[in-house]
């Protein structure tokens, strides 16, 4: 890679600092140091020690023979080869515990060598052993996460040629050779590939293939670890989750990606093996259930399938609590529809039993999140449901997780649409009650605090007969504020937010 400064550059700039200055070696190396920082030149991937030292010996020993591996293996990636394996391996163990020398790696484009060799195996032809290619892979893979886990989203934009190969298909009949730990390690580098990056998620879920594979191993393995890395791959897939600036919404893809996963039956292979996962897995396996239930369609297939009822059951008796958590994220998904949402809100035990845990949990950010997402989406457009909700002391539960995580923007954005939705058409004696346990204090602390959570802290407060002022949070940090004039600006408020 050009532009990066060499060691040889570096060494000989800091001897040159000693000798010229009179500095001593601690006091060259700092200046040293010093000196290409504030010229805005990077030295993460440097020795940073003075050359002629036992420690810096060492460390420019190791520093060349990762650079030899790079170059051995950029030399043999289109020959699969055991000579390639003993260099990938190498490698792996001089990055494994070395910052520095997976800095030096990503830096001296190892990655680009690196992702060019799945393909290369899976199209090789020839009478090579089926141990060495699956070796190769898995070794790639491994180093590929390693050095993937130390990346930005938008360094991460190099896999898409490695997302766009058919690699599951090889994985898959692994499988059947028991070597279910490349599958395994694929799937992990798939996580890591996709996470923070919707671009990548979209050029891996382009070829429907891809999608029905993918199915097959979840339906066709008995092992849980495949299950489990399987499943956080799907989640990932299916959530919105790269919040750059250049990127922009891009929910419509994970709607296609869910849609798809439905049509090859991953609902039925989740079924499946929540009848006989063991515990470690049924929160993963919830969780990836809530992911897929963002269509009414979809929803209405898992509710003729049982599994709302075996969720609320799962839930009444729940001690995990992240398991717990991933109950109550799947219901908090599937009350965007009305008829079910009642069923839910007066089942026998649910609602008691997602507020008594609320209760229990209060630090638990992600369940506080979840469980004001609930009780939103039960009390929107069901006055029922809402006064159901009060009469079991939800807004307590609600200030209590606002007051709580102060900082957690979604908290408080769900934590408002909860509060503004049972008091939007509550009596005026259900609306003092709501006041006197605290409500407007957060929500006027939320509008003030988070910019995401102007609107729904506004409405909010409309709604319980406050005086409210909207605000603006710019982005240098101060406030302006100024009475709302409805049709000046349109409201970016919604009833209901995933």
């Amino acid at each position: 890679m050009t532009g990066l400064i060499s060691q040889e550059l570096f060494d000989e700039t800091l001897l040159e600092n000693e000798e010229l200055f009179d500095l001593s070696q601690e006091d060259a190396l700092k200046e040293t140091i010093e000196q290409y920082q504030k010229s805005k030149q990077s030295v993460d991937h440097l020795s940073l020690t003075y050359p002629n030292s036992v420690e810096g010996q060492g460390e420019r020993l190791e520093r060349q023979r990762v650079l030899d591996g790079l170059k051995v293996i950029c030399k043999c990636v289109e020959e699969i080869s055991p000579k390639l394996l003993d260099s990938l391996e190498q490698l792996f163990q001089d990055c494994k515990n070395s910052t520095k020398m997976q800095s030096l790696a990503i830096q001296q484009e190892g990655l680009e060598s690196l992702v060019s060799i799945p393909a290369n195996v899976i199209q090789e032809e020839s009478d090579m052993q089926i141990e060495i290619k699956v070796s190769v892979l898995l070794k790639t893979f491994d180093l590929l996460t390693l050095l993937l886990s130390k990346t930005t989203s938008s360094q991460r934009d190099i896999m898409k040629p490695f997302l766009a190969n058919p690699i599951l298909q090889f994985e898959w009949k692994c499988i059947h050779q028991e070597n279910e730990e490349l599958v395994i390690s694929a799937f992990t580098l798939l996580q890591i590939c996709c996470k923070n990056n919707e671009s990548n998620k979209r050029a891996w879920a382009r070829d429907r293939d891809s999608v029905e594979r993918l199915v097959r191993v979840l339906k066709e393995t008995s092992n849980e670890e495949v299950a489990l890395t399987g499943c956080q791959f799907v989640t990932i897939l299916c959530r919105f989750d790269d919040f750059r600036q250049s990127v922009g919404p891009s929910v419509a893809s994970g709607h296609d990606t869910v849609l798809e996963l439905s049509r090859c039956g991953m609902v039925v292979v989740l079924k499946s093996w929540l009848e006989k996962a063991s515990s470690r897995l049924l929160p993963t396996l919830w969780a990836t259930m809530r992911v897929l239930a963002v269509h009414d369609d979809i929803v209405q297939s898992m509710v003729a399938a049982g599994l709302l009822e075996a969720a609320m059951q799962a839930f009444v008796d729940v001690e995990d609590i992240e398991l717990a958590t991933s109950l109550v994220g799947l219901l908090r998904n599937i009350s965007a529809n009305d008829d079910i949402k009642t069923t839910i809100c007066f089942h026998p035990k649910v609602l008691s039993c997602v507020l008594d845990i609320c209760r229990q949990n209060v630090d638990q950010g992600l369940l506080q999140e979840h469980a004001c997402g609930l009780l939103a989406a039960m009390a929107l457009r069901k006055p029922k449901n809402a006064s159901h909700i009060l009469s079991y002391s939800g807004v307590e539960v609600v200030v209590a997780a606002m007051a709580r995580h102060l900082a957690n923007a979604v908290v408080q954005r769900q934590g408002a649409l909860a509060i503004r939705n049972l008091a939007s058409r509550s009596s005026n004696i259900e609306r003092e009650m709501m006041l006197d346990q605290g409500v407007q204090r957060v929500l006027e602390r939320a509008g003030l605090t988070h910019e995401s959570c102007v609107d729904e802290a506004y409405a909010a407060l409309r709604d319980l007969g406050c005086k409210a002022t909207k605000t603006t949070i710019h982005a240098d940090g101060t406030i302006s504020s100024g009475p709302q004039m409805f049709g000046e600006v349109q409201s970016n408020f919604r009833a209901v937010y995933d």
